[in-house]
Formats: C-alpha cells, structure tokens, sequence
C-alpha cells in the first residue's frame, strides 16, 4: 500500500507540473469578422451640413465611440456611416491635449469592443489596425510595435507601429492578437516606411475628467462655437464625395505628425454633461408647440433664443420658466453647464420639478420627462 501511494502522489506532482498550453490567437479572418461591426467611419460637416473631412471611430461601451479630436476639428455636425448606415454624433468629452474626443450616437446598435491594456505592450508584438483609410471602409491591416515613445516620466505617450496609417485612419482601433484595444491611430508618414503612432487607450479611463478640467481651464480649443447639434444627414452624394476626396495634404506631410497629434486643439465649443438629443417634439423655433405647454412663456423663450451658446431653457410643473446660459455662472458653486444648471435653479425658484425643453437650439422636451421634486 505504501508503494501504491507514492505512486499516486508522484503521478499528482508530474500533472502539476505539466506546462499549460498559451491561449491561441485569432487568426486575422476571425478577428476582422469579431472587430468590424465595431468599427465606423466618421464625417464631418460644415454648417451647412456639406462634408469636408472624416477619419475613423470605435465603438468602446452602447453609443458610444472614441476617435481622434483633429478629426472634428471645426465640425460643426458629426455623422457616423458604416455599410450604408448614417447617423448623427455629438462630441460627449474632448481632451484636445491627448487628441482624444468621445461622442455618441443615440440608437447605435453596434457591439462593443474588449478595452485592453496598452501599458503591457512590448516591442515586437504583433498588432493589427481597423479604420478607413482614404475613405476605404474597414481596411485591416497588421504589424509590429515599432516602439513605446514615453515622455519624462516614462509614461507611454504614442505606440509606434509597423502597421499601415493612411488618411482617414485617424480614430481607428489598434487591436492586440486577443483583439483587444490598446489604442487609438492617429498618425502614419506617407513616405515614413510604415512609421504609423497610436495614442494608449489607457487614456481613456482619464478622459471624463480631463474633459471637465479642460473646459474648467477655459482652453480656447474648446470655445470655437463648434459642434452645435444639426438635424438632417449630409445626402450620399456627399458622403460619397467625401469619401473618394484626396485629403488637403503634401505627399511628403504625414497625416499628423508626432507633435500635433498631442498638441491640436479642435473644435468643440464646449462639453455638455450629455449631449442635447433632439425629442422630435419641435423645432427650436415652433414657439406654438410650446405656448401648448405654457401659454406665458413666449416671451421667456424668446429671450433664450437671443442668448449665446450654451443655454438651456426649464418649464416649471404647473407655469413658469427658467433660462440659463454661458458656461460661468454667476453663483460659485453653481455647475457650469447651463442644461444641468437650469433645472436646479428653476425648482430652486418654483419649488416645483422642472424639466428641460431646450438645449442649445435642440427642442429635447418629451412629455414623459417631468422630474420628480426634490
């Protein structure tokens, strides 16, 4: 018997210690069916809703997606557009410093992808990008880390990578081989012998805050009067012009090139707590659909819309109204984004729940919204 249990112990240890076979990477034609759908390509439009740029955004959590800030610089709507599919975004946060910008798009029903960790990168691991360079939609490409350029600190501050960047890349995923992201493309040398930079997405974990402590800092790049809601699409006539468009750029200029892609400072105006939805209810200027709700609040109203971006407009529960405008109110203390603002003075004044019925020159009111008080 004790022969048989040294036996059975040995046996024990020798399963112990047999190695445990490596996880297997997906192969490309696997992880580019599991990545695509996560994946679209942006445009941008002026004000009259006509498309003059784009670049590459990835879908990180339900409607919501991370691109590169220079691709909204002076947008003034944003549209989203995968397999035919277009729909309208809205700058969420913007931190211009890392050149990285998040948006929504309300509806969007598109998987999210697996968040990685870029600060476990190693040179010589094997990466793959998915964006839409030149407009060509959902182009995958592969290639090593080149290097891991960090800044004094020795915090990682651009991947550098093998793999190809061209224009309209910028905002697209840098996947690892588990297809996880670990960064976000945003520069690549059109004669830079596959020089392509990624910015780690472990910075997006810092983004909410950093947004706020943008605009808290009054940063000029986030008071340009940019991005303000549209309705309406751009028309597939130009979408499609967009897309076959060359971009505005030398053949020996990158598409951004290391220092700019971590000192742009684009175009939002400034960051709402969330980004003003249109209800559908009415237009900014159908003042009788809001005469139906409050017959005294005409001339309230119209003096919201003379105010400056960004304002808000509240109906108080049973008659009254509240205006709130400019990001520095005028209480310390009191939150600077005046759509969030205005209900807390409004039931503040009322003593009654208020709701919102305009944010910019968004109608958002929908009937059932009606606060409880507090």
């Amino acid at each position: 018997m004790r022969v048989k249990k040294i036996g059975l112990l040995a046996a024990a240890a020798s399963i112990a210690v047999l190695p445990v076979a490596p996880a297997r990477a997906l192969a490309p034609a696997k992880l580019y069916a599991l990545l695509a759908p996560s994946v679209w390509r942006v445009v941008v439009a002026d004000k009259d809703r006509k498309p003059f740029a784009e670049g590459s955004a990835v879908v990180i959590a339900p409607e919501v997606l991370l691109t590169n800030c220079h691709v909204l610089k002076s947008a003034k709507s944003i549209y989203i557009t995968r397999n035919q599919v277009t729909m309208q975004a809205h700058l969420q946060y913007a931190d211009p410093e890392r050149d990285m910008c998040q948006i929504v798009a309300r509806e969007l029903k598109a998987p999210a992808v697996r968040i990685g960790d870029s600060d476990a990168l190693a040179v010589g691991q094997r990466v793959y990008a998915l964006g839409n360079p030149l407009g060509l939609e959902l182009t995958l490409s592969d290639g090593l880390v080149s290097a891991l350029r960090r800044d004094e600190r020795q915090h990682l501050r651009l991947i550098q990578i093998s793999a190809p960047i061209s224009h309209g890349s910028s905002g697209g995923g840098l996947f690892d081989k588990d297809g996880r992201l670990v960064g976000i493309t945003s520069a690549g040398y059109e004669k830079g012998q596959n020089l392509g930079l990624a910015i780690p997405i472990a910075w997006q974990r810092e983004l909410p805050g950093r947004g706020r402590d943008a605009y808290a800092a009054d940063s000029p790049a986030l008071r340009n009067a940019d991005l303000p809601p549209a309705d309406g699409k751009p028309s597939a006539g130009a979408l499609a012009a967009a897309s076959n468009a060359p971009a505005n750029a030398s053949a020996n200029a990158p598409t951004a090139t290391a220092t700019e892609a971590n000192t742009r400072r684009p175009a939002p105006a400034f960051v709402h707590a969330k980004a003003p939805v249109a209800s559908g209810y009415a237009t900014v200027d159908q003042v009788d659909k809001l005469t139906a709700l409050d017959p005294a609040a005409e001339k309230s109203y119209a003096a919201f819309l003379q105010r400056p971006l960004p304002r808000a407009f509240a109906l108080a529960t049973g008659g009254g109204t509240y205006v709130a405008w400019t990001d520095k109110p005028k209480v310390p203390g009191d939150d600077p984004d005046p759509a969030v603002r205005v209900l807390t003075r409004c039931e503040a004044q009322y003593h009654r729940s208020c709701t919102l019925y305009a944010v910019d020159d968004v109608v958002v009111y929908r009937k059932q919204e009606r606060r409880a008080a507090p």
